[in-house]
């Protein structure tokens, strides 16, 4: 996943500042971006990149591995005139939109699913703490009436 952003960002000729300021983010979450799992990106900064590199998200998340033939805009919008497009065509972007959209909702359920877990942790441990609180508290009301 890293090589996609790397890769884009070096064809452009952009740094890493470059685009951490397209993003308003810092140079060194960017750099986490190129050297992590993309798929734990927010969709919302999927979408810039894909506004910065001209590209897709499909392409991004590496479910197109040639960008030639993933869905632009502005190459299609210059390649054709418009309502020229074939049915096939149509259906595969159909398709691919589709296909995009169960695997996003795939993440987005087991992010989810994460934070549910993270915030049952925390309140085992918010109320261990408490317990232990009052332990402590009975314990030293205990103390002081010997």
């Amino acid at each position: 996943m890293k090589n996609v952003i790397y890769r884009l960002r070096t064809e452009k000729g952009m740094t890493q500042q470059q685009v951490a300021k397209l993003l308003n983010i810092s140079q060194q979450a960017y750099q986490r971006y190129e050297n992590t799992d993309i798929r734990s990106i927010s969709t919302e900064t999927l979408l810039k990149l894909t506004e910065i590199f001209d590209t897709t998200i499909s392409y991004l998340l590496e479910l197109d591995k040639d960008q030639e033939n993933t869905f632009n805009n502005k190459n299609l919008i210059n390649q054709m005139e418009p309502f020229q497009i074939s049915e096939d065509k149509l259906n595969n972007e159909r398709n691919q939109i589709i296909e995009l959209v169960k695997k996003l909702s795939y993440y987005s359920c087991l992010e989810a699913r994460a934070n549910i877990v993270r915030l049952i942790a925390r309140d085992e441990q918010e109320k261990r703490y408490w317990k232990n609180l009052q332990e402590q508290d009975l314990k030293n009301k205990g103390n002081k009436n010997d």
